[in-house]
Order: structure tokens, then C-alpha cells, then sequence
């Protein structure tokens, strides 16, 4: 058994403005599954991106918009989102004042992050090659 204690655990900074914490994996002896926080400072957005595994997030303060495909789907706290393997999704604070947090957990403990979208410092420059589908294209996937 292992414990991870958030006050304790080093973050860093995924996107701008977005801080992550991982509790459990690999390094915590769970071969199987991550899991872990993300802070949003205010209407701070992760890239699109895609994971070659599935995905749960649940809101835990805070206001999010879920950018899946074409749609966009509003959550509140306690809200919850189950994302299958390597279809396209971000999520945004909601608020221009709040912070927002969530939980998320991965099915796998070596976890990829395969951003989709342009990055306007260096438009030419992709995660893993990935394939640019810009957020609410027409070439966007729908689910």
C-alpha cells in the first residue's frame, strides 16, 4: 500500500496556466493505472490531444467546458466524463475569476499525451507527429 499526500506532491505545469500532481502509478507500485489533479488557473485550456487509452475525469471545484469533437459540453463539480482511447478532447475553465480543478485517472501507468492541435509559438511543431485536426473543424471527429 502507498500514500500520496497532495500538500507533499511536486507539480508542474502541463499546459499554461495548468498545473498537474500524479498520485498513484507507476512509481507508487501501481503497474496498471495513474491517477491524478490537474489546476486550471482562470480560463486557462489544455490543447486538444488524444491517449491511446481510456480516461475518466470528475470535476472536483469549479466550473469546465469539455471540448470533445464539435460539441462542447458544460460540467459542474462531481460531473463526470469517461473518454475512450484516441478520440480528441480538451478541457477548459469555464470561469474568468476561478480556479478550477479536477481528478483524472488513466487505464494505463505509462501514460501518453498526443496534442492534436497547432502550438502558435511554433505552428510546425507536433506531439508525436500527430495529425493537426483544429478544435471545431469540420474535420474534427464527432462522438
Amino acid at each position: 500500500m502507498a500514500f500520496s499526500f497532495c500538500d507533499k506532491t511536486d507539480s508542474y505545469e502541463l499546459d499554461e496556466g495548468i498545473d498537474f500532481k500524479n498520485f498513484v502509478g507507476r512509481r507508487y507500485g501501481a503497474p496498471k493505472m495513474c491517477t491524478g489533479i490537474a489546476i486550471f488557473q482562470s480560463s486557462a485550456s489544455l490543447r486538444l490531444h488524444i491517449h491511446s487509452y481510456e480516461e475518466s475525469v470528475t470535476m472536483l471545484e469549479g466550473e469546465a467546458l469539455c471540448g470533445v469533437g464539435r460539441q462542447l459540453v458544460p460540467l459542474h463539480p462531481f460531473d463526470t466524463c469517461f473518454v475512450p482511447p484516441n478520440i480528441p478532447h480538451r478541457f477548459t475553465n469555464a470561469s474568468l475569476t476561478k480556479r478550477l480543478v479536477i481528478l483524472w485517472a488513466y487505464s494505463m501507468a505509462d501514460v501518453d499525451r498526443i496534442v492534436i492541435e497547432r502550438n502558435s509559438a511554433d505552428p510546425d511543431r507536433r506531439c508525436k507527429g500527430a495529425k493537426y485536426l483544429p478544435f471545431g473543424s469540420e474535420n474534427s471527429t464527432d462522438v
